[in-house]
């Protein structure tokens, strides 16, 4: 009696259930055997498979499940990771099981699966645990961790923001806040430590002329760098580092930068809610200001 899933980076996950008693031993209890093969192209090895088994008793053992060739799991490093469980408490069991890793091509995953199983034996009882009683705390969808830890599986996302510029320095006694608004195209990369990404930001900032009638504004497209640390911290924290051109409205073009930082919440596993601080410097237009935004990123 086997349990098979197989979790593939780039779908969704697929699963089959195999005979649905386990063996009975000689001991009187049951062995179930529990495997999960994870595979893209081929196998993933070093994912992590664990989760756990609810007894009918409402009891949860966590388990973990290994590639090691000793763990009813087939061969060692073959991308299919077993657990052998000794079921001793008649009656249907549920499994909840999580795995992830990193991909054939070098992309983390998460997946999620279930199923359930019955050692025979035991008379159906009135009222079951848990049966017709909604969860203390809902359960998130796949994907999903709450505020926090979405994102995992993203090949690219987009952004919006908008929010207010905040002039400095000399800058500061020509000009007056106004309005900031910008877009972003963003695709991780696999790298040392954490998460990071590479990106384009295309910007408008407006500012109001405290000297004489007329608004000054700044057009720019920038090359961006975003690296989002493993703090465990929430709102998630990230620092980002760009490098692009700038036009003023009388159609100037200089080079300036950028340097600043984000906070995230999840509102959903594909969208996030961010609050976002820059400052910028172009040196040739002798304009230094800050912009503090909020925006959602939506990824795919």
């Amino acid at each position: 009696a086997e349990f098979f899933a197989v979790a593939s980076a780039p779908t969704a996950l697929a699963a089959r259930v195999g005979p649905s008693r386990p063996v009975r031993r000689p001991s009187n209890d049951y062995s179930m055997p529990l495997r999960v093969w994870v595979a893209d192209s081929g196998a993933v090895k070093d994912a992590t498979v664990a989760g756990y088994i609810r007894r009918p008793d409402g009891v949860k053992i966590p388990i973990t499940l290994r590639d090691d060739g000793t763990s009813l799991d087939g061969a060692a490093d073959d991308g299919i990771y077993g657990f052998e469980y000794i079921a001793a408490v008649k009656g249907a069991h549920y499994v909840d099981l999580k795995a992830s890793g990193v991909s054939s091509g070098g992309d983390p995953f998460e997946r999620y699966l279930s199923t359930s199983f019955l050692v025979p034996g035991a008379r159906k009882k009135p009222v079951q645990f848990g049966e017709g009683l909604p969860p203390l705390i809902p359960e998130p969808p796949p994907g999903f961790d709450g505020f926090c830890g979405c994102e995992a599986e993203a090949r690219w996302s987009f952004a919006g923001y908008g929010g207010i510029t905040l002039p400095s320095g000399s800058f500061d006694s020509v000009a007056d806040p106004s309005t900031s608004v910008g877009v972003k195209l963003a695709f991780p990369f696999p790298a040392p430590g954490s998460p990071w990404s590479a990106g384009l930001y295309l910007g408008h900032d407006r500012f109001v002329n405290a000297t004489e009638p007329g608004d000054l504004e700044l057009t720019h497209l920038s090359a961006e760098v975003e690296y989002s640390p493993k703090t465990g911290l929430c709102p998630e924290p990230s620092v980002h580092l760009g490098v692009g051109t700038y036009r003023d409205e009388s159609g100037q073009d200089e080079l300036g930068y950028n340097v600043g930082a984000s906070l995230g919440l999840c509102l959903s596993p594909r969208v996030k809610l961010l609050t976002r601080y820059d400052y910028r410097a172009i040196d040739d237009l002798d304009r230094d200001y800050s912009t503090l935004q909020m925006g959602l990123r939506f990824s795919f």
